[in-house]
């Protein structure tokens, strides 16, 4: 094997800023690097670019587009925001830069448009569909055009009761806006007109939501009695339940045809549920392991198994175990993510790159715990992108 070492931070400046030095090995170095002179916060990926925002010694905070195959700078905009409260998301081909401190988003197309601003949006990132991104403002949807900013509507319904819940938009499909409320109401919203379809009760508080062939699936934490996972139609907002559990949250986290794949957490303990969606049977059932929609996918489940420390690949379908590992040293579990062929493991200083087939080492990066910021993690179908303090790494996929 191959072995080369590289210098994550490069200059006194980024020396200061994270602190870190890194070492990759493994048959592939790392594809490019980009280094700010300041710590970096925000991370958003495409297939073409990925987007990084963060502080520098000129700017209180600035977004930068760099080219996704050859890590070449395209654009680079300055906030009025400090970098350390920018978060990022790409939809329909527009970069939505939202600021945590003032609630305000920017929609950025490209080097020569010209951004455009929402205040008071309360959540991020919002769901898209075509030309359109639809927020969440105080006690409103609004549906706003993603390439010019225009209002095409914004609704404050009125409750079942009468009240004004605050419907956070989760969702669109079949020409419906799927927003959800925390005291366990869905609302479903004609996306061209904003005008309310349905009402739907799901008997589960901070609804967490999948789709799968055309259907919505919803979970969440128990309201009261066992926490229950519904199938729901979103065209009508007609609902059934599919399973109900013991444990206080349970999140659907993959929806295919031939199953659906639910975490759930707290007592009686964290398991991985396979259900048959038409009739709720569980097929399989797996304790211990916690997982998310960024580990798994129609063809793989990956979990961390907390009481073993150990990475566990699962077939989706039959939940048999492919293969297990010890992951990375770490002070509380791990991050999983995977993209086509790699499943990535970050631990409290260290990344592995695994095969998604066997499990086997593909490149391992070390970096300081103690660089400044929280380390981020982005991946498209063929890469992979990880912030450490004032660098961007892209990583083999």
């Amino acid at each position: 094997m191959r072995r080369r070492r590289f210098l994550a931070c490069v200059g006194a400046t980024a020396a200061a800023t994270s602190g870190c030095t890194g070492l990759l090995e493994g048959a592939d170095a790392f594809r490019f690097r980009y280094v700010n002179d300041g710590p970096l916060a925000g991370l958003a990926a495409t297939p073409d670019t990925v987007y990084v925002a963060g502080d520098s010694q000129t700017d209180p905070g600035h977004v930068v587009a760099i080219d996704a195959a050859t890590g070449e700078t395209r654009w680079t905009r300055a906030t009025v925001a400090s970098g350390n409260t920018l978060t990022l998301a790409a939809r329909q081909g527009t970069l939505l830069v939202w600021t945590t401190a003032t609630l305000t988003m920017s929609a950025m197309e490209g080097f020569a448009d010209t951004p455009w601003h929402r205040s008071g949006v309360a959540s991020f990132p919002p769901p898209a569909a075509d030309d359109v991104v639809y927020l969440h403002r105080n006690n409103s949807v609004e549906a706003v055009d993603r390439t010019g900013g225009d209002r095409r509507w914004r609704v404050r319904p009125t409750g079942p009761h009468g009240n004004r819940p605050i419907p956070r938009p989760e969702l669109v499909l079949d020409g419906v806006v799927v927003a959800a409320t925390w005291s366990g109401y869905l609302l479903g919203l004609d996306d061209a007109t904003g005008d309310r379809r349905w009402w739907a009760f799901t008997r589960n508080v901070g609804p967490r939501v999948a789709v799968g062939d055309g259907t919505v699936f919803v979970g969440g934490e128990y309201r009261r009695g066992r926490v229950r996972v519904d199938r729901l139609d979103p065209r009508t907002g007609a609902h059934e339940t599919v399973a109900a559990f013991q444990n206080r949250h349970a999140t659907p986290i993959l929806a295919t045809g031939d199953g659906l794949v639910v975490q759930t957490h707290g007592a009686p303990g964290d398991a991985l549920v396979h259900i048959d969606p038409g009739d709720g049977e569980r097929r399989w059932r797996v304790t211990g392991l916690s997982a998310t929609p960024a580990s798994a996918d129609a063809e793989l489940v990956v979990a961390y198994d907390v009481d073993r420390d150990r990475v566990v690949a699962l077939d989706p379908v039959t939940g048999a175990r492919r293969w297990g590992r010890a992951p990375p040293p770490t002070d509380a579990g791990v991050d999983l993510a995977m993209t086509a062929d790699i499943v990535l493991v970050r631990g409290a200083s260290t990344v592995v790159g695994l095969s998604r087939r066997d499990g086997s080492d593909r490149f391992r990066l070390s970096f300081d715990p103690d660089a400044l910021g929280q380390p981020r993690l982005a991946t498209t179908p063929d890469a992979a992108y990880l912030v450490i303090g004032s660098t961007l790494y892209a990583l083999p996929g």
